[in-house]
């Protein structure tokens, strides 16, 4: 299956990111923050999850991930930021 669960709280990009992967085939669906998130998880179990590092309030992307990782180990994940100069801080905060 092509599920993939797309994790945006800007809601232009998440419709971008959403429209863009259903046009190519892909099963999606969306939340707009972790908390919302790990609900759409538990009852659609994607293959793939697109998450934003930084969410707004609540827990980021980066939180998200590592809590997915404890329920739902076979999802892969991708990651979106706006911030380029950050990208490096949070790609060791996964390791």
């Amino acid at each position: 299956s092509r599920s993939v669960v797309v994790v945006e709280d800007e809601a232009f990009i998440r419709l971008l990111v959403a429209e863009t992967l259903t046009s190519q085939g892909f099963d999606v669906r969306v939340a707009s923050s972790a908390v919302e998130a790990r609900g759409v998880v538990a009852e659609f179990d994607p293959n793939v999850a697109v998450l934003d590092i930084e969410l707004g309030q609540g827990p980021t992307g980066l939180d998200l991930a590592n809590a997915l990782r404890q329920t739902a180990p076979e999802i892969a994940f991708v990651f979106l930021t706006n911030l380029p100069e950050r990208s490096e801080e949070h790609t060791s905060a996964l390791q």
